[in-house]
């Protein structure tokens, strides 16, 4: 069973949300704080009775050069809570460059996004060098990754025509995936991520921070939505806070 999160981390963490939202007023702070939760994991709790941490952000931006960027972000807990974000430095331009995911050798992997229909991008961190590849017949639009417990592919959330889809990419070799159809509860959602040994997905509602949490089919792709799934969503998009009273007693 998960360990709950202590007294203490929860007051740095609020600490560290207050701090990374008066950093900046730009696109680019929101962007960075949906890589925060996104991308990095927390530190444990004994981190935060201690001095700090300092972190790498990836981050991505849809348009322009050097769509693919990092920053470095470094949190000091004592003699008051700070947040210090570093000089922001190119990775890549990978077009379009929607969800992010790292692939087992470090890689960065960029979903192309509706900028860049029929797209999933491989991103070499040494030399920002960019290979892409398609998630599968029918140009389908990826949005956001995962990458699958195994590491031997990358789970792409795709839409074709406003209808859902989801992709299996292979990494070795990084070749064209294939998409099929999701049915079921939801036919059209917003990421998958893995747990317990089950994948679930997230569905967006009708409006706002509103939708819900269920589990998908790796096989089938069919989706489920057990009595009583719920999510509250911040309003910056891949910072999710699910809530949901039959996972596993989390």
């Amino acid at each position: 069973m998960p360990q709950p999160i202590a007294q203490p981390q929860k007051e740095a963490l609020a600490r560290w949300g207050a701090a990374i939202r008066c950093a900046w007023s730009s696109r680019v702070a929101a962007l960075l704080w949906a890589a925060l939760w996104a991308v990095l994991p927390l530190p444990p709790p004994a981190a935060f009775g201690q001095s700090g941490f300092e972190r790498e952000v990836l981050y991505t931006r849809v348009a322009g050069t050097a769509t693919l960027r990092a920053a470095t972000v470094k949190y000091e807990l004592s003699p008051a809570p700070t947040l210090t974000i570093g000089a922001v430095a190119s990775v890549g331009s990978p077009a379009g460059a929607d969800g992010l995911c790292m692939s087992p050798r470090g890689d960065v992997m960029v979903a192309g996004g509706a900028a860049a229909a029929n797209m999933v991008h491989r991103v070499n961190r040494a030399d920002g060098s960019v290979v892409t590849v398609s998630p599968g017949v029918g140009a389908p639009v990826a949005t956001q990754l995962s990458l699958d417990p195994a590491g031997d592919k990358v789970w792409a959330v795709c839409t074709v025509g406003g209808s859902g889809r989801i992709a299996r990419i292979p990494l070795s070799p990084f070749a064209q995936g294939v998409a099929s159809a999701i049915s079921g509860a939801d036919t059209v959602i917003a990421q998958v991520c893995f747990a317990h040994g089950r994948m679930y997905y997230v569905a967006t509602g009708t409006g706002q921070g509103s939708g819900w949490l269920g589990t998908i089919d790796p096989i089938t792709f069919t989706t489920t939505t057990p009595p009583g799934a719920s999510l509250v969503r911040t309003s910056c998009r891949n910072s999710l806070v699910a809530r949901w009273n039959g996972i596993e007693s989390a």
